[in-house]
Parts: structure tokens; C-alpha cells; sequence
């Protein structure tokens, strides 16, 4: 295996880049596959990001393959030479997504802090589990950095760096002392490229009594700002009633910023406060507002009250510059969101409202027709909601809700919990779904294997299942390990069954066999709809082969994900060849419709599918001299010699003729030359 990899490690280094600013795609994306075989012993992966222009590389992080990267300190370090390589020869790869003590290892450390190339740069923390990993790399030199505590070199290198090109920085989940903290803070002070913020409280706060750290509200509002998009991501912080004052304030006086995320712990009153002062900001046009209440005020929900007034929804009708809002709605009542629909029915250049975690005091029907009757059906998308069993009987009626929470934390009882899921089998208006389990029934398993492999409209699925017998547990409830087994291999080939899900997610203390990995990559082989796979479920003693296994499984998901954003990318508009070439592939699969419809954000599905036809209709009466350039073959015209007995050559057929050639041949079946 060791050889294998020194020669497919060799044979990409020979690999030059060809990326041009013509348009012309890199030759390196031929290569992803190969690339992937050595990245994934570092746990990375090369990858297309939606967000880049066609063509251009990502090298990521994948977190459900991490802890099957390889023990061997020869392959990791080959994965690093690679990554190397591609940071300092390859001017198509603008993003690097990573844990800190994978970049700080001192094969890819220099060439990562000194790249002129990058774009977006993510750094992530080691979890404890994680470091020993990478602090176990077997032989006689560690590879990954074993200095874990952040110096912030890489960062504030690439911050301070004359020719740097960095536009988003996300360092959220990396953890800062004070000292470390300032030195950050102050390099993005000085540097006039970020546009793309994202920042975790040892950043943005000093705790939560003194509110926002001085030098970062400093930050906030230096002049020349360059800043257009912030997140504020702690979601374990409570932030008192000065810190949310202070940081309010500060964000207020920000002009230059249009999209804003917060997520982060309040108390509700704080939470509407909040709220209130930011809506009045005349700069964000896109605010994800998702504080959610702290848990004191989430034990005993109170029941809604029958107000008229509310500050922070009055804030939101006089506010003239947001057009989209994401609302964590757990702080307020169902009662307040109803009159923040009513609003949005007055506000009709509002393009997106998503409500996650509606309030369960029994004013969720009320909401369904509060946004039935204002005819908001497209605007309005209600996300999270964490179904209790006394909504079993109103729940199939409310057509609104897509995207449903079903908790142990919520449904302490098997049947309850089976009934539960037997209800939301009958909800074809539900295509996301999370579920959250801390104890094993076998009939709720049952119920929920069974769902997910006829639920025919389900696009999105999380399961998280958290069992833990410890301290005689097991003994006493006399839990049968192969009866556990056998569930949750059901389950798993329920999901491997299901040919409409896009993305699926699962975490589990109880672990999956051979069979069923099998199962599950045979699913991301023959699904093009499968653009997400993580199986976090497989202990790190498991096979080589089902390593391996998943690891391919990984890059199918890749090359799916690929080709579907390539193909959206066509249908918004973006007619060059690298995407046509994918359109074609993907242009009947309903996956490229949903993508579709995200783009588009505020339209519904006609509008999606309408774009998707209109793509395909250009593409099939295209004339000789389009179809070629989508080829890659020309880059204006298609210009032919003429032949010595007069005959005509395919730029002179009329464009009837041209049409009845169209019916037999693809993009794919002109050699690019």
C-alpha cells in the first residue's frame, strides 16, 4: 500500500498547473480522485467549493474519515508533500480548510503562511480524541505539528502579507488566550482584504460581563473597512445584558457590513432587546439572527399571550434594508411570530424569512395560516422544529413545516416516540430531518427505519444516537447488544435504500458492520443525488478495507456534489464548458432542481424547474458555433476549411440541419482539444 502511494504521490507532483484567466480549467481537476487516495491520510480532501468560480480548488478537511487517516507516518507525510505542492504550484486552489495542528506541521506550515494564492482560509481546534491521534502517528518523527495552542502565525502571516489575497477567514472554533487574541485582532486591523469574517468568542468577547473585547469593536469600525460579512459563532456562550448592548451598539454603527450571523446564548428579553437594535442598522441585508434562549427560559415554556405590540417585530416593519432573515425563534412566542408574518405580508420586496425552532406553545397552526393567508408560501420556510407528542394530531396539517427536530430530550417514551415518527411518515411536506436519541427501544428504531426508507420527499437527514450504558445501566434496563445491532443495521440500509436523499449524517455510539458500510457506499455509488455523507459510527480498529471503503465513498460524494453545483452554476447562467459538461450529465435529476431552488432562495419550486427547462432548451437549440464553445473546442466561432469537392463542412449547415445533428451527439462526445 506504502508503494502504491509513493508512486501516485510522485505522479501528481510531475502535475503542473494550467488554470488561466481565459477561463481555461486546470488539468489537475482530472486528478481529484487520484489526489484524494493520498490526501485522506491527513484527513483532507480536494475538492470543487460552490462558492468559487468553476474550476478553482479547495483542499478540506473531512471529519468523518478523520479518525481512519492513516497511522503510518509515511503516508501522512506523502498526504502533506501533496498538499504542498498544491498550496506553492497550483494557482487553482484558493481555499485550505484544516485543523491547526495539521497546518502547523512543518512540511505545509511555510507554504500555507507565505501563499499569495489563497483565497479562504479555515482554521479549526484538535478535540482531545483527535490530538492523540495525531500526536500517535507512528514512527521516529511526528508529522503533525504538536504545538496545538495557537501562536497565529499562519493567520496573521497571511493577514500581514503585501500580496495576500485572503477575503474569508474563519477561525470560530480555534481557541486564543488574551495575548493570542490581540495579536489577531490587531493584524486584521491592519490588513484591507478581509471581506469574510467569522470569529468565536475568545475573539469578540473578553466574557460575558465586559461584552465585545475594545480592540475588536476597534476593528469593527477602522476606517477604509473592507468588512461585508461577519459571524459571530459561540454557541455555548451566555451573553449578558451589558455584553449584548455593547456588541449591538457596535454592529449598528458598522456601514459597511451586509450579511450577519450571530449565534450565540441569551436570555430572552436580551434576545428581543438584541434584536431591536440591529433591525435598526441601515447596512445588513442579510441577518442570521440565531440566539437562541438560554436554558432557563426553555424548561417550561409559557403558553402564548394575545399581544398587538411587540418592539422587535415593530423594529422589523420599519427596517428598510433587509431582504433575508434567518430567526432562531426559541426566545420569543408563536403569538410575536405571527405578528412578524403579518409584517412580512407588508414588506413585499422581503425575499426570505426562515423560522427554525418554533416556539411549542401551541401556536403552530396559527402560524401555518398566518402564512396561508398572506400567501407567503414561498418566502417563508419553517426549519427545526421540535415536534412533542401533542402535536401528533395537529402536526400533518401543517404543510408550512419542512424541516423537523424529533429529541429524546423532548419524547422520554418509546411509544410516544414511535407514534411520532408513524406521524411524520404521513408529512410529505417534511424533507429535513434530525433526530437526536439517548435510549434504545427496538420498535422505535423500527418506526424510524421504516420512515426513512419510504419517505420519498426527505432530502436531509441527521441522526445523532447517543447511548451510553455506564455504571451498571446495561445490566439493568437488559439491553440486548445483537437486537442494537441489528437496528441500527436497519437503519442503515434504510438510508442506502432511500434514492432521494441528498445528504446524510450519522453519528452513532452503537457501530455499523462491513455489510452495511457496504451498503452505504454502494449508495453513494449509484445516487448522483448524494452530495453529503458523513458516517461518524466505526470504531478506529475497524478494517483497512472498510477504511478504504469509505474513504472512496468520500470522493464519490465529491465528484456528485461537483457535478451537480457545476450543473446550477449553468442553469444561473455561467455558460462555460466545465459547467455544460456537467449540466448534461445531472440535467434530469431532481438534485439539480433543489440546488436550484436554494439559489434561488425566495422562488419555489416551478421557478426552479422552469430554470432547469430553460437550460435544457438552450442547450438542445443551440447553434454550431455556441454548442462548440461549450465544448471547449472554440473559443468565438467555428471556423472550417473548405473541402476540395465543394462539399459542406459543419459550420455551413443551416440551422435545422444543426438541430438534427444535436439529436445524437453530447458535449462529452467532441474530444476538447
Amino acid at each position: 500500500m506504502e508503494g502504491e502511494l509513493l508512486a501516485i504521490t510522485a505522479e501528481l507532483l510531475s502535475v503542473s498547473c494550467t488554470q488561466s484567466d481565459t477561463g481555461r480549467v486546470c488539468q489537475l481537476v482530472r486528478h481529484l480522485t487520484a489526489c484524494n487516495k493520498v490526501l485522506c491520510h491527513a484527513s483532507l480532501q480536494l475538492r470543487e467549493d460552490a462558492r468559487d468560480d468553476p474550476g478553482y480548488l479547495s483542499i478540506a478537511t473531512v471529519d468523518s474519515i478523520f479518525c481512519m487517516c492513516s497511522r503510518s507516518a509515511r503516508n501522512a507525510r506523502q498526504a502533506l508533500v501533496l498538499a504542498r505542492k498544491l498550496l506553492t504550484s497550483h494557482r487553482c486552489v484558493v481555499s485550505v480548510e484544516a485543523m491547526y495542528g495539521v497546518l502547523n506541521a512543518s512540511v505545509l506550515a511555510e507554504s500555507l503562511a507565505s501563499s499569495s494564492h489563497l483565497r479562504r482560509l479555515t482554521v479549526s481546534d484538535v478535540e482531545e480524541d483527535r490530538r492523540e491521534l495525531l500526536e500517535g502517528v507512528s514512527g521516529d518523527e511526528r508529522v503533525f505539528g504538536q504545538d496545538h495552542e495557537a501562536k497565529m502565525e499562519i493567520p496573521v502571516r497571511l493577514l500581514e502579507k503585501d500580496s495576500a489575497q485572503l477575503v474569508s477567514l474563519d477561525v470560530t472554533s480555534l481557541r486564543m488566550n488574551p495575548s493570542m487574541a490581540k495579536s489577531f485582532v490587531d493584524a486584521l486591523i491592519r490588513n484591507n482584504t478581509v471581506a469574510e469574517l467569522a470569529v468565536g468568542a475568545d475573539v469578540f468577547t473578553s466574557g460575558p460581563a465586559e461584552g465585545t473585547s475594545m480592540r475588536f469593536a476597534q476593528y469593527l469600525v477602522k476606517k477604509n473597512a473592507t468588512l461585508r460579512k461577519l459571524e459571530l459563532n459561540a454557541p455555548s456562550l451566555v451573553l449578558g445584558t451589558g455584553g449584548l448592548q455593547a456588541l449591538a451598539q457596535v454592529i449598528s454603527s458598522v456601514t459597511t457590513l451586509k450579511d450577519l450571523t450571530l449565534l450565540f446564548q441569551a436570555a430572552s428579553p436580551d434576545c428581543s432587546l438584541f434584536f431591536t437594535v440591529l433591525a435598526g442598522s441601515q447596512s445588513i441585508s442579510v441577518l442570521r439572527f440565531l440566539l437562541a434562549a438560554s436554558d432557563d427560559d426553555v424548561i417550561d415554556p409559557q403558553p402564548c399571550e394575545d399581544v398587538q405590540v411587540v418592539p422587535w417585530v415593530s423594529a422589523f416593519k420599519e427596517n428598510s434594508t433587509l431582504e433575508e432573515l434567518a430567526l432562531n425563534a426559541s426566545w420569543s412566542t408563536s403569538r410575536e411570530c405571527c405578528l412578524l408574518l403579518e409584517a412580512l405580508g407588508q414588506k413585499p420586496g422581503f425575499r426570505s424569512l426562515g423560522l427554525r425552532s418554533f416556539p411549542n406553545d401551541g401556536g403552530l397552526q396559527e402560524a401555518c395560516l398566518t402564512i396561508a393567508k398572506h400567501g407567503l408560501e414561498r418566502k417563508v420556510r419553517m426549519e427545526s422544529y421540535c415536534i412533542v407528542p401533542e402535536d401528533t394530531e395537529t402536526f400533518p396539517s401543517c404543510q408550512q413545516v419542512t424541516g423537523v427536530m424529533v429529541s429524546s430530550f423532548y419524547i422520554d417514551e418509546a411509544a410516544a416516540m414511535t407514534n411520532v415518527f408513524n406521524v411524520i411518515a404521513i408529512c410529505v411536506h417534511v424533507t429535513s430531518l434530525r433526530v437526536y436519541l439517548q435510549f434504545y427501544d427496538e420498535q422505535a428504531f423500527d418506526s424510524l427505519a421504516a420512515y426513512v426508507r419510504g419517505a420519498s420527499c426527505l432530502k436531509e437527514i441527521d441522526l445523532a444516537i447517543d447511548i451510553d450504558y455506564s455504571d451498571g445501566e446495561e445490566d439493568d434496563m437488559e439491553v440486548d447488544d445483537e437486537r442494537q445491532f441489528r437496528s441500527i443495521s436497519n437503519l442503515s440500509k434504510a438510508l442506502s435504500s432511500n434514492p432521494g436523499i441528498s445528504a446524510i449524517r450519522l453519528n452513532s455510539t452503537i457501530g455499523i458492520g462491513d455489510d452495511d458500510c457496504q451498503a452505504l457506499a454502494d449508495a453513494a455509488l449509484n445516487n448522483r443525488q448524494l452530495h453529503e455523507l458523513s458516517v461518524n459510527c466505526m470504531e478506529d480498529s475497524s478494517p483497512c478495507d472498510a477504511r478504504d471503503m469509505l474513504c472512496d465513498v468520500q470522493d464519490i460524494v465529491r465528484r456528485n456534489c461537483s457535478l451537480v453545483d457545476r450543473a446550477t452554476k449553468f442553469v444561473m447562467g455561467e455558460h462555460v464548458p466545465y459547467c455544460a459538461r456537467a449540466f448534461e450529465v445531472v440535467s434530469e435529476e431532481p438534485a439539480l432542481v433543489f440546488n436550484v431552488r436554494r439559489r434561488l432562495t425566495a422562488d419555489g419550486s416551478a421557478d426552479a424547474a422552469a430554470k432547469v427547462s430553460a437550460a435544457q432548451r438552450f442547450l438542445r437549440i443551440a447553434d454550431v458555433h455556441t454548442y462548440m464553445r461549450l465544448t471547449g473546442v472554440v473559443e468565438e466561432r467555428m471556423e472550417c476549411d473548405d473541402l476540395q469537392d465543394g462539399g459542406q463542412q459543419l459550420n455551413q449547415l443551416n440551422h435545422d440541419c444543426w438541430l438534427h445533428v444535436l439529436q445524437y451527439i453530447k458535449l462529452a462526445d467532441v474530444l476538447e482539444t
